[in-house]
């Protein structure tokens, strides 16, 4: 369901969406997707917090967000990944409790983890990786 509120949130940031349109997609990333474009992937079991007497429904979960581009003509060479990492970081980053899309997460903590590049497909991959805090 935390799905739903991170796709909510890509959608709606309009820095992202100039970049990458509707290209935030679950992994695998579809073959012939067109560049920039993001996929993404929880990395653990979510980790329910737990009190003495009863449960506040507090969720913590991480999530990974590939971000996908191409080397740019006339940008100085720089790869589109980049920008859309740092599009990926300004629209999740300290994002506050809101209803996102029928979720309500209360805070994201992301963070630029590594980038490589496939020479033979000539794309670059920027790796973020998202610790997302919601309610169920």
């Amino acid at each position: 369901m935390v799905e739903v509120g991170l796709k909510y949130i890509a959608n709606n940031a309009s820095g992202l969406t100039a970049l990458i349109g509707t290209r935030f997609v679950k992994v695998p990333l579809p073959q012939g997707t067109a560049y920039p474009a993001c996929s993404y992937q929880r990395i653990d079991e979510p980790t329910r917090v737990r009190a003495m007497g009863s449960d506040p429904g507090l969720v913590q979960a991480r999530y990974q967000v590939n971000c996908y581009g191409e080397k740019r003509e006339g940008a100085g060479g720089a790869y589109s990944a980049l920008e859309v990492a740092d599009q990926i970081v300004s629209a999740f980053n300290r994002i506050g409790e809101a209803d996102q899309g029928g979720v309500t997460i209360c805070d994201i903590f992301a963070r630029l983890l590594r980038d490589d590049f496939d020479a033979e497909a000539e794309v670059m991959r920027v790796i973020v990786e998202l610790n997302v805090w919601y309610r169920e």
